[in-house]
């Protein structure tokens, strides 16, 4: 789908590790230039996930909403989808203050890297030129 082995500098030695996860998803999607990233993969599974994506040998990375807070990776296009997030205290999805989502928008927006966002409604997809 998307052939980054030509334009990532540690191709072969990314895909190696990859290959030793013991998600095999991770490695299939890794094949296509794609990635997955969410709570339910190991912890190791989803910092082997960012790296690839942040070194250009995935081109696509589709998340949950949370990778969004505290997470800078150099994208081109950023969709969010959604703008509701889970509060344990309230036992339920609450929906984000203004204040909250512009907080958010510019925690994702990386200047250098980021050209446009489209916010949208509930999980985030991210994608590389």
């Amino acid at each position: 789908m998307f052939d980054c082995s030509q334009t990532c500098k540690n191709w072969s030695e990314l895909k190696n590790r990859v290959a030793k996860s013991k998600d095999r998803n991770v490695y299939d999607l890794f094949n296509s230039g794609l990635g997955c990233h969410h709570a339910g993969m190991l912890r190791s599974d989803r910092n082997l996930t960012e790296r690839v994506f942040a070194e250009g040998a995935i081109k696509v990375l589709v998340c949950t909403a949370t990778l969004a807070w505290g997470v800078n990776l150099p994208a081109h296009t950023v969709i969010i989808k959604g703008t509701k997030l889970y509060n344990a205290e309230a036992g339920k999805f609450v929906e984000l203050s203004v204040r909250d989502e512009c907080s958010r928008m510019l925690e994702i927006i990386s200047p250098h890297f980021l050209t446009r966002v489209n916010h949208f409604y509930h999980s985030l997809f991210w994608a590389k030129p």
